[in-house]
């Protein structure tokens, strides 16, 4: 995958996403796309256009030119200059709606921004969210006087909001309401609150928008307002993190979820009629944009995903194998008798005329029933876990199945042997 991408996908991504095409031609480029991956993941020219896009390994041109188009055009917005080029082009600025400002040399100097993280997306990376939180609530436990949580929540049928700022056991820091805002804008502004107390010199954040906002030194002016307008402004000595959102109030064994916290302070607020957080339900978080190539890319390859990888401890023969089986293109009589003549595309053990892949794996009725692979729904399971034994014995027992009927072993790879040791 790697050689794919660094000799095949960095044309396309970087030079052929630059121009445009006719329908034709972008039909051409998304071939070329599908063969080079099939012959890189092992499968055979005939594999269908759906059931490759199931696998979730690679993105259709106009994705990718969508992707490098919204890319950049985020990172542009994010400047001054950026914008007065994307103004020129006729381009609306992705990364912000509102006029920016440009925060003085020596306050960016003060505030520091750690890199956000890659492969977080809410839905198909919650393993990766819940680790980073976990990590992160135990660093903050180590220095609890330093740290601060900061979250936005928007007053119900306005477009007012309350930003609040608590400490790690969701004690409220220090607050404020925004008149006329936006999400991004309300997020920014908690994190300036945040930033001008004294000694909170870590900030953590669950909005990836205003975190990058810091990182480019552009903020809104609501922000750069408390900012500049603070007593401590010369003093001011603050980091800021990206912290995952909803990974449960539970995420660390020992420690409460302080990100939850500072999200139910914020409704608590933005209600004001008395209930409590735990009455007022999830609220309406504002989900971040996909703003970055890889954000994007990657959106659409896991929305559509339908079969895991293989474990990282199979060989590459069996990780073809087991893609071949997920694909429905692994090696039956059938479709070995259209260019073997020694192959009948009949079943020998029951006469079946057409001996498909699915007679071969599950329909025939001389395979044993006590047998774990043996039914419809049991090979569907196989092919749709990711633990290690059980894509294994999907492996061997589809080499198995095809051995006894004498089908010889796909020549471009070697045969699906044991596990490695």
């Amino acid at each position: 995958m790697r050689l794919f991408h660094a000799f095949l996908m960095s044309h396309i991504n970087y030079i052929a996403a630059a121009h445009r095409w006719e329908r034709k031609e972008q039909g051409k480029l998304d071939a070329i796309i599908r063969q080079c991956i099939k012959k890189v993941l092992g499968l055979p020219n005939n594999t269908n256009q759906e059931k490759l896009k199931a696998l979730g390994m690679h993105n259709t041109f106009n994705e990718i030119a969508e992707a490098q188009q919204t890319a950049q055009a985020a990172r542009l917005s994010s400047s001054k200059a950026g914008r007065r080029i994307l103004d020129f082009l006729g381009c609306e600025p992705t990364l912000v709606a509102d006029k920016n400002v440009q925060l003085p040399a020596k306050l960016r100097e003060q505030i520091t921004v750690s890199q956000i993280p890659r492969n977080v997306h809410p839905l198909y990376n919650v393993g990766r969210r819940v680790a980073r939180a976990k990590s992160l609530l135990s660093s903050a436990a180590a220095t609890p006087e330093h740290v601060a949580f900061v979250d936005a929540a928007q007053y119900p049928g306005t477009a007012n909001f309350v930003v609040v700022v608590t400490d790690l056991l969701g004690k409220l820091l220090t607050a404020a309401s925004l008149r006329g805002t936006t999400p991004a804008r309300a997020e920014q502004a908690a994190i300036a609150l945040a930033v001008s107390i004294p000694k909170r010199t870590r900030i953590f954040t669950d909005s990836r928008a205003a975190a990058r906002a810091f990182m480019t030194g552009s903020v809104c002016d609501q922000a750069a307002h408390i900012l500049t307008r603070s007593p401590n402004c010369a003093e001011i000595d603050g980091h800021i993190t990206w912290f995952p959102a909803h990974t449960g109030e539970d995420v660390h064994p020992a420690l409460p979820n302080a990100n939850e916290l500072a999200h139910a302070r914020a409704r608590e607020l933005s209600h004001r009629d008395g209930q409590s957080a735990s009455n007022l339900g999830e609220g309406n978080r504002q989900p971040d944009s996909l703003l970055t190539f890889n954000e994007i890319c990657k959106h659409y390859q896991l929305s559509r995903r339908m079969f895991p990888l293989p474990h990282p401890q199979l060989s590459r023969a069996q990780s073809i194998t087991l893609r071949m089986l997920q694909t429905g293109t692994y090696p039956s009589p059938l479709i070995y008798s259209k260019f073997i003549d020694s192959i009948k595309p009949h079943c020998p053990h029951c006469n079946e005329r057409r001996c498909t892949l699915s007679h071969m794996l599950w329909q025939c009725t001389a395979l044993r029933d006590g047998e774990t692979l043996s039914t419809e729904d049991a090979w569907r399971m196989a092919i749709t876990s990711s633990d290690r034994e059980v894509q294994i014995r999907a492996v061997q027992r589809a080499r198995s199945l095809a051995e006894g009927l004498a089908l010889p072993v796909p020549t471009w790879v070697l045969p699906a042997a044991d596990p490695p040791s």
